[in-house]
């Protein structure tokens, strides 16, 4: 299988078929025969059966694989008139109001009847069709179009040449003045002013880490072009940047035709998917690709564009995208490309490099008395063996890991109450129903002010009286905390990565949002902050904890405040 990682003119091609024959041979043993198997929760051995259910595979794969014709005139062939135009290398629907039905899926009772015969069995669903890819040629087209850009754009000439012979968008058709023939801008292209703001604008967001790469890079300002983008990018850019970017430049019917389009990915590559759902979705992509059938040119809908049609339909059959699309085979195949040191001997540089991971791992998981891959993680995020063991209360034993050097300080007064109290309210109930006893009257405030003395006293007493029942951590936590603490610029908590916004100010990703779920005016709502600053406070015996130092916006003022709109908010 390592020929199919090395391109170029001794790829297999068509002849792929001749590397798959051990697979299928095994595959058949599997069905036919099964394989003993031991199962270790009964102890004893049983025999193994399995069956290939589907495949994943870009579309190109569809002709090496399968015979699938995935060039010319026979690529779609769903039932839908079609007419050729121009020179006889583009399919196009002829323009005429149509009333035939989609042709039926074999399902039900008609599926039963042919599980009976199984060797004549007409599976719903036997290739899957790449999400990943789709959405990357969906992305290109609509970038190149929009930006027409060099060799990406579908608006060419022979496309305008196209409307003329369809006798359709004439405001589109090639003007000649003499000798010289002129293409006029569409109404969907952005002049060169427009696609410089539209370039800038993308240029300039930030991301997470790890959530995207560099989209920067792949941004020229000064030409207003996008080039390099790669598969994820892609995918971040339909369901995230397109319905931001776009607004402001183009008309509104247009706007919303895109961002319907780009709500469509978005719903479908959900983690979590429900019939309702998917059904307004198989319903709701023909009207789309019709809304944008009266923006862009015919030349626009390729057969990737088409192929969208069919996505929901799949995941009805087959479940979530995320099961189904190329992202982690590729990240496979990836991994095993950088694993060439010897580019004149890749493949055996590949299988020497697989030979000594599998020896680390097996090493790795069977040594549990030293730090490996398996177990670091775990003693990075939530500490070492004896603060696990010492810590007692849900506040010492947070999963921290702060990054970079901190610097002492001593903390405000003020600061300091309103953290104490962070740490103490809501661990005791003994006090604040004697408060309310003694008077109702402005309970929260006197609780707050004088919890923290009443509850120093408190453990005092417990300690003279019965000290076996006072535990290091509410002994620790009664004395207080000390005055000083430490700021750091980053941290990691519960495996989630934190940057300050002075520390972000000359980076490209961005790590300062937080939002909390909450009540505002007895409805629930989401509270979003900027992190300024991560402060670590210490108690007594080396017992410490974190606290966010934020600026939160007002989500109580619609001006200037958290606006929600259609499928946005900012």
């Amino acid at each position: 299988m390592l020929s199919l990682l090395i391109p170029g003119p001794k790829s297999p091609g068509n002849d792929i078929d001749i590397f798959l024959r051990p697979l299928l041979d095994e595959l058949k043993e599997l069905w036919e025969e099964g394989i003993r198997t031991y199962d270790a929760y009964n102890k004893q051995h049983f025999m193994l059966h399995a069956a290939l259910l589907w495949t994943i595979t870009d579309f190109p794969a569809y002709a090496n694989l399968f015979g699938w014709s995935t060039k010319g005139r026979m690529v779609i062939d769903d039932g839908w008139p079609q007419i050729t135009i121009g020179d006889g290398k583009k399919n196009a629907f002829n323009g005429h109001e149509e009333h035939n039905l989609q042709p039926s899926r074999v399902q039900g009772e008609e599926l039963l009847q042919q599980l009976r015969q199984v060797s004549h069995v007409q599976l719903g669903l036997r290739h899957n069709l790449d999400v990943m890819h789709i959405e990357k040629n969906i992305c290109d087209n609509v970038v190149g179009t929009l930006l027409n850009i060099e060799g990406k754009t579908k608006d060419s000439a022979n496309a305008r040449k196209d409307l003329a012979n369809l006798g359709i968008r004439k405001e589109l058709h090639l003007q000649q003045h003499g000798e010289s023939i002129t293409m006029s801008l569409g109404c969907y292209m952005l002049n060169l002013k427009e696609r410089r703001a539209f370039c800038e604008c993308l240029s300039k967001f930030k991301f997470p880490d790890g959530f995207t790469s560099n989209i920067a890079r792949c941004v020229n300002v000064s030409e207003g072009k996008i080039s390099g983008m790669r598969s994820h990018d892609c995918h971040l850019f339909m369901q995230a940047l397109l319905s931001v970017v776009i607004g402001g430049f183009l008309r509104a019917d247009m706007g919303q035709a895109l961002l319907k389009l780009s709500w469509f990915f978005k719903e479908l590559c959900f983690r979590t998917l429900n019939l309702p759902v998917l059904h307004r979705l198989h319903a709701n992509i023909p009207m789309i690709l019709c809304k944008l059938e009266m923006i862009f040119p015919p030349a626009f809908f390729d057969i990737m564009v088409h192929l969208s049609i069919h996505l929901p339909e799949e995941a009805l059959l087959a479940g979530i995208v995320q099961y189904k699309w190329m992202y982690p085979f590729e990240r496979y195949l990836g991994k095993f490309k950088r694993y060439v040191r010897n580019r004149a001997r890749p493949k055996d540089s590949i299988a020497e490099a697989y030979v000594h991971l599998e020896c680390l791992t097996f090493c790795s998981m069977h040594l549990h008395d030293i730090k490996t891959k398996f177990n670091r993680d775990s003693d990075v995020l939530m500490g070492s063996v004896e603060e696990k063991n010492r810590a007692s209360l849900s506040v010492f034993s947070q999963k921290v890991r702060p990054l970079g050097t901190g610097h002492s300080h001593k903390l405000a007064d003020i600061l300091m109450v309103k953290a104490r109290w962070y740490v103490l309210n809501n661990c005791m109930e003994e006090h604040y129903n004697k408060m309310k006893e003694e008077n109702p009257d402005n309970i929260d405030r006197r609780h707050q002010s004088q919890f923290p003395s009443w509850f120093r006293a408190r453990i005092r007493e417990l300690c003279a009286v019965r000290p076996i029942e006072v535990f290091d951590d509410i002994y620790a936590l009664a004395c207080g905390p000390d005055p000083w603490v430490t700021s750091y610029a980053g941290c990691i908590m519960n495996g989630v990565q934190f940057h300050t916004k002075e520390h972000e100010r000359h980076h490209r990703t961005q790590n300062i949002g937080v939002a909390v779920h909450g009540e505002h005016r007895g409805s629930p709502v989401d509270f979003y902050m900027v992190l300024h600053d991560i402060i670590e406070i210490r108690y007594m015996g080396w017992r410490k904890f974190y606290l966010f130092q934020c600026v939160w916006y007002d989500v109580g003022d619609s001006r200037r405040g958290i606006r929600v709109r259609d499928h946005l908010t900012w």
